[in-house]
C-alpha cells in the first residue's frame, strides 16, 4: 500500500490544482495486454480510487479473459456475457457508482490518515461542490476510523459505508464500520453537496459588431439533471426563479447587454449554480479601472498592455505607464483610503500593473475580469466595494463643492450607479454657484423634498454628455438665470421622474430643459415646470 499512496499522492497534486489539465489511467489495452484476471478484485479497489480520470477496458469489471490468436488478438476476445463474473462485477459496480457520486475522488486532495488499515481522504472544496470521503482498503472484522481531518462530520453526524450500506453515528471524533470480504470501507456523508455548473458560449465580455448566438449549458459534476434560466435583471431574485426565462434553445443578441444565467438541479432546485453575469457587446465600451491606494503610494501609475482590441485610445505607454487620477479621498487625509480612476477607452480586455513610479513598488502581472474594474488588497471586483468613498454614493450636504457636495458626487460616481442624499437634506436647498457636467449613466435619485438651485449662475445646472444614460428622480429644480439660464441642457438619454423645475427665465434662449445633438428625453410620473416670467 505505500506504492499505492506514493501514486495516488502524485497523481492527486499534479492534476488536481490545474482545471485545465487532466490524466486518464486505465489497467488494460487492446494494444499491451489484459491486467491480471486473477487479481481483479485488489486492482478494481486500487484502480477505481486513483485521482484524475479513469477508463475501463471492456472484461476488467467482468473477468473477460485473453482469446487465441498472435500479437494483440488476445486482448480482443468477445465479451463474456455467458461468463460473467459476479464477484467482480459486483465489487466493480459498487467502487464505481461511489466514485460517480463522489467527485472528491477524482478531483480532490489526497491525505494519507493511516498505514494499517491503509486509509486515506479526499477532500474537494469549490463553488460547485463540497465534498469529503474516507476510505479503507485491506481492512478486517470492525475498524474503528478518526474522521475529526473533517470538520463538518462533527459527533452526532450519520455516516454510510456506501459499500455495505451500514450506517454509524460519529462518537468521540470517530467512526466504526465492519469490513467486508474484500476489505474495503467508503465512508461518505450520504448527502453531499454537489452544486450544478453553468457555462455559455460566447464567453464573458465578447464582441462582435453583428451580434452573438447566446447558447447556455448546465450540468453536474454527478451527472444529476439540470435546468437553465436567464434573466436581464441583474436585481433579479436567486432564490425565486419565477421571473426567469427558461433555456430553451439559443438566442440572439444585437445590442450591447448583460444578462445573468443560472443552473438548478432538477431534484433539488435548492441546488444551483452561482449566477453567471455575461456581457455582450456589439459596440465597444470604455473600460474604468479603479485602484486603492492600500499601499500608500504618493503617486500611482499604470501600465498596461495587449489591450484589445488595439486602438489609438488604448495603446500602451513607456513603463511606468499612464498616471491615474485621484478620484476620491474617503474624506481623509491617510493615502491608503484614496482611490485612482483610469479610463481606456473602447476597450475589452487588457493586461496591467500598478506601480508608484518605478519598479520597485508595484503589483504583479494583472488582468482585468470586466469594463469595470475594482481593485483592493490584490483582489478584483466588478462591482463598487464596500469601501469605495461614501462621498461618491450619497450627497452629505448643500455645499457647491467638496467632499459631500452634489458636485463631488457626480464626479467620482461610479458609472451606472444611483445617488442618493442624506436624510438631514430634506426640505433644504443645494445652491449650484457653476455648471455641472454629467459624462457618465448615472441615476440621481430621492424620496425627499430637496431643491437644486442654479439662479444665481448663468448657463444649465446640469449638461448630460453624448450617449449617456441619466435619470433624475424625485429632486426639485430652479434653473439658471441669465439669457441662457436653463435647468438641463441634454445631449444624452435622459429620463425625468417626479421632477419639478421652476424656470424664471425670461430670456429667448432659456429652457428648463434644452435637447441638443440628437438629445432624447424620457417623461414619468407628473414632471412640472413652472414659468415665473
Amino acid at each position: 500500500m505505500a506504492t499505492i499512496d506514493n501514486i495516488y499522492s502524485s497523481y492527486a497534486s499534479v492534476a488536481n490544482p490545474d482545471p485545465t489539465w487532466n490524466f486518464l489511467s486505465y489497467l488494460s489495452s487492446h494494444d499491451t495486454q489484459l491486467s491480471d484476471r486473477n487479481n481483479l478484485i485488489n486492482e478494481g479497489t486500487t484502480f477505481l480510487m486513483l485521482p484524475g480520470a479513469v477508463q475501463i477496458y471492456y472484461g476488467d469489471e467482468t473477468k473477460r479473459l485473453a482469446g487465441p490468436g498472435p500479437g494483440d488478438q488476445p486482448t480482443r476476445s468477445f465479451m463474456n456475457w455467458n461468463s460473467i463474473d459476479q464477484v467482480v462485477l459486483s465489487h466493480w459496480k459498487k467502487l464505481g457508482q461511489f466514485r460517480q457520486k463522489h467527485p472528491a475522488i477524482g478531483a480532490g486532495s489526497h491525505t494519507k490518515l493511516q498505514t494499517t488499515p491503509y486509509t486515506f481522504k479526499r477532500s474537494l472544496s469549490r463553488q460547485d461542490a463540497q465534498d469529503d470521503v474516507i476510505i479503507v482498503m485491506g481492512a478486517s472484522g470492525n475498524v474503528t476510523i478518526d474522521v475529526s481531518s473533517i470538520p463538518s462530520w462533527s459527533n452526532g453526524t450519520v455516516l454510510k459505508n456506501g459499500y455495505s450500506g451500514q450506517t454509524a453515528t460519529v462518537s468521540a471524533n470517530s467512526v466504526t464500520f465492519a469490513a467486508g470480504t474484500n476489505g474495503v470501507i467508503l465512508i461518505e456523508n450520504p448527502n453531499p453537496v454537489i452544486l450544478p455548473t453553468i457555462t455559455a458560449t460566447p464567453e464573458n465580455n465578447a464582441y462582435n459588431a453583428a451580434g452573438h448566438t447566446v447558447c447556455l449549458s448546465g450540468s453536474s459534476i454527478d451527472c444529476s439533471a439540470v435546468t437553465v434560466y436567464y434573466t436581464y435583471d441583474l436585481n433579479a431574485s436567486e432564490t425565486d426563479l419565477s421571473s426567469w426565462t427558461l433555456f430553451t434553445g439559443c438566442f440572439q443578441i444585437n445590442q450591447n447587454t448583460t444578462l445573468k444565467a443560472i443552473s438548478v438541479n432538477n431534484s433539488n432546485t435548492a441546488l444551483k449554480s452561482q449566477a453567471l453575469v455575461l456581457n455582450y457587446f456589439t459596440e465597444i465600451p470604455d473600460m474604468t479601472i479603479y485602484y486603492k491606494n492600500t499601499s500608500g503610494y504618493s503617486n500611482v501609475f499604470l501600465y498596461h498592455w495587449n489591450s484589445l482590441p488595439a486602438a489609438s485610445g488604448n495603446t500602451s505607454t513607456a513603463w511606468p505607464g499612464k498616471p491615474m487620477t485621484l478620484i476620491c479621498n474617503n474624506n481623509t487625509a491617510t493615502p491608503n483610503d484614496d482611490w485612482y480612476i483610469l479610463t481606456l477607452p473602447a476597450t475589452l480586455t487588457t493586461q496591467l500593473i500598478f506601480n508608484c513610479g518605478s519598479n520597485t513598488c508595484q503589483t504583479g502581472n494583472l488582468s482585468t475580469p470586466g469594463s469595470l474594474n475594482f481593485y483592493e488588497n490584490g483582489s478584483w471586483s466588478t462591482t463598487t466595494p464596500a469601501s469605495f468613498c461614501n462621498d461618491c454614493k450619497i450627497v452629505a450636504n448643500t455645499n457647491n463643492a467638496g467632499n459631500g457636495s452634489l458636485r463631488y458626487a457626480i464626479g467620482c460616481a461610479v458609472p451606472g450607479s444611483t445617488l442618493a442624499f442624506d436624510p438631514g437634506l430634506n426640505n433644504q436647498i443645494i445652491t449650484v454657484t457653476a455648471p455641472i457636467d454629467i459624462n457618465k449613466d448615472l441615476t440621481i435619485s430621492t424620496t425627499q423634498n430637496i431643491t437644486v438651485s442654479g439662479s444665481g449662475m448663468v448657463g444649465s445646472l446640469f449638461t448630460i454628455g453624448s450617449d449617456k444614460n441619466v435619470t433624475i428622480k424625485g429632486l426639485d429644480f430652479i434653473c439658471g438665470s441669465g439669457p441662457d439660464g436653463k435647468c438641463i441642457t441634454n445631449n444624452g438619454k435622459l429620463t425625468l421622474d417626479g421632477v419639478d423645475m421652476m424656470d424664471n427665465n425670461s430670456g429667448s434662449n432659456g429652457s428648463s430643459v434644452l435637447n441638443e445633438n440628437a438629445g432624447q428625453i424620457t417623461i414619468k410620473n407628473n414632471v412640472k415646470v413652472i414659468k415665473t416670467n
